[in-house]
């Protein structure tokens, strides 16, 4: 699990894992005027609920959407 809380935004990241793959993520993330829900499914890389919370940290919902958009596209 990663979690961000700074001044008028906030981000939720919860995995379930299946040994040195994550299979399940689920993010939620909110700024003061939008918010961003997704769950991903399959085999993803150990890495991504860091990045997501880099991406949130650095940018809010539209970094963290970003960061969702590239690992939707590596994935295909």
């Amino acid at each position: 699990m990663v979690r961000t809380k700074q001044p008028g935004r906030s981000a939720l990241v919860l995995v379930r894992g299946g040994g040195s793959t994550i299979e399940d993520l689920v993010v939620l993330g909110a700024g003061s005027s939008n918010a961003i829900y997704a769950r991903l499914r399959g085999t993803l890389s150990p890495e991504l609920p860091r990045a997501l919370g880099d991406a949130f940290q650095s940018r809010g919902a539209e970094g963290l959407r970003d960061e969702l958009v590239r690992e939707v596209t590596r994935q295909r």
